[in-house]
């Protein structure tokens, strides 16, 4: 995920929803940017605007929709057009329950004939127009556990991300100096069958470990990019799971060599280099009174010229997370540190919050904390020894959880699934509230070729950045992977997940 090249992007085009922003696989809706909030409508692909849509929320209480996206190759394309009025669904006229009701009948139809039809407007014409579902079966009670239809979800949306998969294994698009898609993307597939995609995850493996050798540097430590702990993290959670599940170990110097690199970008009070950096880092960005965080980590390099910042957040929790599956899988994680690691952060964040910045007593607030909080969650989970603090974490993800899955911003993607994730694992009960009010939202942002989308709403918590966040069709690959993970639950096939070896 390069920030500078997203900001750049954006700062290089007008607002517009343009072929410029969204992938080329996506029909441009025209120039109409006075107020573009755009939603989708699951399987039927297409994205429509309404004249309501609950803040920050993609569901909506309009009784129509004007359709303003389509995507190419979905069932919509050459069906539908730009401009077209929905105003109902199988001869129901919406009434105040655009996307509840749509929602519905996508649901009646995967789980019976297959077929649904739309009641459109076009040029003051009615037309109903006929669209043939995948026949995918109903939710079980307890989806995604038990249930054939959240099953077929997860492998849709894994055989999806590996008809995207580069001829090296990667998932990301192009190059780019990140792969935590490529992480997270092995994942759902480890978590959904390693034997049917034992090929894929074969490929993934070896990218991951080349890629590794490929940008270490003369004295022997990953470089590339500003974002470097997100991708070391995240690789080694996948690679962790990965060796626990097959005993591949092929991948176990890979895991040493995370290990050492997660450490070396910790900041230590002892580390004259760290206290170079952090002292810098505040003086540029203005920073006083605030005292220098013990035991946190940067975005990436610890250097002074870094674009790292003084982060506590999710990668103190990510970094928690892979040592616990790294020390399972037999590597010399420094359990000193570890557990003094883990102590900072009941310090840090005594209500079991976990915030976005380094400050001690931070209580976090609604939205981008419940994933920061999820992530805490699932290394208080993998820990296993901190029962008050993690009933805290419990707390934390209660009060946190926003009723909702919001749009489409990095963050909310990310966060979604881990404080699904964390939730799954500490509060069964919240979690089936949690599925169940969020059903809706995780079918109308399903395409019918297996992959999940995100909403554009530049006018959510992150403003313009989620025009691209919500578009390209890089975020596609991401949004689909993060999603394919939540479903991959029900599998129970991962140390994340709840799996047991």
């Amino acid at each position: 995920m390069n920030i500078p090249n997203a900001f750049s992007i954006i700062l290089s085009v007008s607002l517009a929803f343009s072929s410029l922003v969204f992938a080329e696989k996506l029909i441009p809706a025209g120039q109409d940017t006075k107020d573009p909030v755009l939603f989708s409508i699951g399987p039927i692909g297409v994205r429509v605007k309404a004249d309501h849509l609950a803040p920050r929320h993609p569901r909506s209480e309009s009784s129509s929709a004007t359709v303003a996206y389509i995507f190419e190759n979905s069932l919509a394309d050459k069906k539908l057009r730009i401009g077209d009025l929905i105003t109902g669904v199988n001869g129901e006229p919406f009434e105040n329950n655009l996307t509840a009701k749509l929602a519905e009948e996508i649901r009646k139809s995967e789980g019976g004939s297959g077929e649904l039809i739309l009641n459109i407007e076009r040029k003051d014409k009615k037309k109903e127009i006929l669209f043939k579902l995948k026949k995918i079966g109903t939710y079980s009670d307890e989806w995604p556990y038990e249930c054939e239809k959240s099953s077929r979800i997860l492998q849709d949306a894994c055989d999806w991300l590996v008809e995207h998969q580069q001829s090296n294994g990667r998932l990301e698009e192009g190059g780019g100096n990140t792969f935590v898609l490529s992480s997270v993307g092995g994942l759902a597939m480890l978590g959904c069958d390693p034997e049917r995609y034992r090929r894929p995850l074969k490929k993934l493996v070896e990218f991951h470990v080349d890629y590794l050798e490929d940008h270490t540097n003369s004295e022997g430590h990953y470089e590339n990019g500003n974002l470097e702990l997100w991708s070391l993290n995240y690789a080694a959670i996948f690679l962790a799971e990965y060796y626990l599940a097959t005993g591949d170990k092929k991948v176990f110097r890979s895991l040493e060599f995370l290990n050492r690199e997660i450490y070396h970008r910790q900041f230590h009070q002892a580390d004259a280099a760290a206290v170079a950096h952090a002292t810098a880092l505040r003086k540029r960005r203005g920073d006083k009174g605030e005292p220098v965080p013990k035991y946190w980590f940067a975005h990436g390099k610890l250097d002074t010229k870094s674009s790292g910042y003084l982060h506590l957040g999710a990668n103190v929790a990510n970094a928690c997370v892979a040592w616990s599956l790294l020390h399972e899988a037999g590597v010399g994680v420094d359990l000193e540190n570890f557990e003094a690691t883990k102590d900072y952060i009941e310090e840090a964040c005594t209500v079991g919050t976990m915030g976005y910045a380094a400050r001690i007593g931070q209580a976090g607030t609604p939205g981008d904390a419940f994933g920061r909080t999820g992530t805490l969650g699932i290394a208080m989970y993998l820990d296993g020894n901190r029962p008050e603090y993690t009933l805290k974490v419990k707390g934390a993800l209660n009060r946190l959880y926003p009723k909702h899955f919001y749009f489409s911003h990095a963050t909310c993607v990310m966060g979604k699934a881990w404080g699904v994730l964390a939730t799954a694992q500490h509060d069964p009960e919240l979690f089936r509230q949690m599925m169940d009010d969020c059903r809706d939202d995780f079918d109308l942002l399903r395409l019918s070729d297996g992959s999940f989308v995100s909403n554009p709403v530049p006018k959510n918590l992150h403003g313009k950045l989620d025009l691209l966040f919500g578009g390209n069709n890089q975020k596609h690959r991401w949004t689909t992977a993060f999603n394919a993970l939540i479903y991959a639950l029900g599998e129970r096939r991962l140390r994340i997940t709840g799996a047991k070896y």
